[in-house]
């Protein structure tokens, strides 16, 4: 399983966020002396799993640059350039990197106006969070683009959709939480 996923761009990352998901399973079952895992575990699990990939793919820099003259950072204004002219895995995988994001921060916290807030926070966190890796860093490690926020922002919000459309099932088959 190892070799496939080291085929991946990210599968070295994949496995590592594995690893730490499975390395928190494995502290809660010795420290409580169950094989028994809750759905909380399972929650908090998945969420390490997450925000490690998540943290990996957007926010670690590819390389470090050892010049004092920062070279220019690539930055791309101009909306819906990207979409139009790229395919359709990068399309796809700005939008579900996001999705989850939404419904995971509701089933931690339950409440819709948070989760709101998060899942509008956390598109309009990442461009400037790669600008600032870039500048830091002096090497363009990412591409800081409008069409990235657009599909992240899509992304986060179908999230969010699918906690509501979640909420309007458990409430019309009166499903206590």
């Amino acid at each position: 399983m190892t070799a496939y996923l080291q085929q991946f761009p990210y599968g070295n990352l994949l496995m590592i966020a594995i690893l730490i998901s499975l390395l928190y399973l494995a502290y809660h079952t010795f420290l409580y002396r169950s094989l028994i895992v809750s759905k909380k575990v399972i929650l908090v699990g998945c969420s390490i799993f997450y925000a490690v990939f998540f943290a990996s793919v957007y926010l670690l820099p590819k390389s470090f640059h050892a010049s004092p003259y920062a070279p220019s950072i690539p930055l791309q204004q101009i909306p819906f350039q990207t979409i139009l002219h790229s395919d359709y895995r990068s399309i796809l995988g700005n939008i579900l990197m996001l999705l989850p994001g939404s419904l995971l921060f509701y089933l931690h916290c339950g409440s819709l106006k948070k989760s709101t807030i998060f899942a509008v926070l956390l598109p309009l966190s990442i461009e400037p969070l790669q600008f600032l890796i870039n500048t830091l860093s002096h090497f363009p490690n990412f591409v800081i683009d409008i069409d990235d926020l657009i599909l992240q922002f899509l992304g986060s919000m179908l999230g969010l959709l699918f906690v509501i459309i979640g909420l309007q099932i458990r409430h019309a088959k009166n499903v206590p939480l």
